[in-house]
């Protein structure tokens, strides 16, 4: 937005002034994507994602986005603008998904928002324990029992441990590790 006033200028060098006049430009140009998204996450599932601050003159601030997959849509997290180049999110660690996605938009002050900054994918720390193994029918015999299982449904599962427990005993016993 700028003020304009024309000054004429005669032979003797007499000014004549115009009336001011407020003349406000059209924005039509957004700023651009931000830029080198980073983040961290610790233990708790506390979130902190920051990115290159946009050199804009007339930058408003910029909304941040998540989701939990690449291809669904992401939802807004900030509640508005916002004028720093950081935000802290809380991740929900107790779920099966196991990164989340962010990205972020610029917006200035005539609210031309920015195309979206490209997408930062955080792993996240496993904190979901494993779901159970399920048993089959056991088979005995004279020469011991035989235990099958249907596998966890957990992908990350690396082993089994397999116990035993008399009819009168408190404790259980180890018995093998299997892969």
């Amino acid at each position: 937005t700028n003020y304009y006033q024309v000054v004429g200028i005669d032979l003797l060098g007499r000014e004549y002034r115009s009336p001011v006049r407020y003349i406000q430009l059209v924005d039509s140009i957004p700023p651009a994507a931000p830029q080198r998204l980073s983040c961290s996450i610790n233990d708790d599932g506390l979130v902190s994602l920051k990115w290159a601050a946009n050199v804009e003159d007339d930058l408003f601030g910029c909304l941040v986005f998540k989701a939990n997959r690449v291809n669904e849509e992401f939802a807004q997290i900030t509640t508005g603008p916002i004028s720093s180049n950081t935000v802290s999110d809380n991740a929900n660690l107790q779920t099966l998904s196991r990164e989340i996605h962010y990205r972020v938009i610029a917006v200035d002050q005539s609210q031309n928002q920015s195309a979206f900054s490209e997408i930062l994918t955080l792993k996240l720390p496993d904190k979901v324990k494993p779901a159970a193994p399920v048993f089959y029918p056991f088979s005995a015999t004279k020469e011991g029992v035989t235990l099958h299982w249907t596998q966890s449904s957990s992908e990350d599962v690396v082993s089994y441990e397999v116990f035993r427990k008399s009819v009168t005993g408190s404790n259980w016993e180890y018995l093998a590790t299997v892969k």
